[in-house]
């Protein structure tokens, strides 16, 4: 099965290690193919014709879908594990904008691999167990790669090394 995104592992040895998701681009090919069939249906209904007001609408709502899609295309998936600090998560979009969220260890319960169960399918994602910081107890539950779909083989790495960056380091 072909993987629309790549995974790339950078170890910094006792700094930390980075996980870093590149998804696919927007395939134009489909982009270009959409707006060649709704010409040709606006020219069979003779739309141009009748009413350019209904037209330019019709262009108005393509071009605001096009700029939605590329508005929250997700680019690139960063997950930075510093040990004895803590996890980043970062997430670039196509268009440029970044969301950046800091995890401290002291809120981190454990990195787990959990699996939701569909109608159709069993998805297995990675999560952060985040408790609060006095009591200990578990509080919530934070998806990490949530943008993208991995086989247990991947996120059994990060796992791992997870596992190894911020806890066995602790001990």
């Amino acid at each position: 099965m072909e993987r629309s995104n790549t995974m790339c592992h950078k170890n910094y040895g006792d700094l930390g290690s980075e996980f870093i998701i590149e998804h696919r681009k927007i395939k134009t090919l489909n982009l270009w193919i959409a707006l060649i069939i709704s010409v040709i249906f606006a020219l069979c209904v003779d739309l141009h014709s009748k009413d350019i007001c209904h037209l330019w609408f019709i262009s108005a709502v393509l071009f605001g879908v096009l700029v939605v899609k590329l508005y929250t295309k997700v680019h690139r998936e960063i997950i930075l594990i510093l040990p004895t600090v803590g996890v980043q998560l970062k997430t670039e979009y196509l268009l440029g904008l970044k969301c950046t969220k800091f995890i401290d260890l002291s809120c981190i319960k454990d990195i787990v691999i959990n699996e939701a169960i569909t109608m159709q399918s069993v998805i297995s994602y990675l999560a952060v167990l985040l408790k609060e910081e006095k009591s200990g107890k578990l509080e919530t539950l934070y998806p990490l790669f949530s943008h993208s779909r991995y086989g247990i083989d991947c996120l059994t790495t990060v796992y791992e090394v997870s596992q190894q960056k911020l806890f066995l380091t602790n001990t």
